[in-house]
């Protein structure tokens, strides 16, 4: 499966704002954004995406139904901005998402993380800024 699509779920428009011409200009990779659950599910019928960015803390999406409907056959990153927080990644492992990302992290991680879910190779996990869950 190619990577050349991403999703992002999450409300938090000044994170979009950064990452936006990060992934189509330097990545170029195409992008898609959703604000709603509701949303979400037609984009990934309609765009089939390679990957979902899903933002844990999200108001809108319960984050356990989120990941059970939303999978498709995407991989699906969970992203948050609460870098306090030690039991997220955890909590992304127990949720079922492919990996988990700190937003203040992502422009570094986020290359690293299409590296290892491109080759299959284990990734050293539970790192507190980023791990892949595999």
């Amino acid at each position: 499966m190619g990577f050349d699509t991403v999703l992002i779920i999450d409300d938090n428009i000044e994170f979009l704002a950064d990452i936006m011409p990060f992934l189509i200009n330097e990545l170029k990779i195409k992008v898609a954004c959703s604000f709603s659950r509701e949303d979400a599910e037609k984009k990934i019928r309609k765009d089939n995406p390679g990957i979902i960015i899903l933002d844990l803390g999200m108001n809108e999406c319960e984050q356990l139904s989120a990941l059970k409907d939303l999978r498709f056959d995407a991989p699906i990153i969970l992203t948050t901005s609460d870098c306090d927080n030690d039991d997220y990644p955890e909590l992304s492992k127990e949720l079922g998402s492919d990996a988990y990302c700190l937003k203040s992290r992502f422009k570094s991680a986020f290359p690293k993380l299409l590296r290892y879910l491109e080759t299959g190779l284990n990734f050293p996990s539970f790192r507190k800024e980023l791990c892949l869950m595999k």
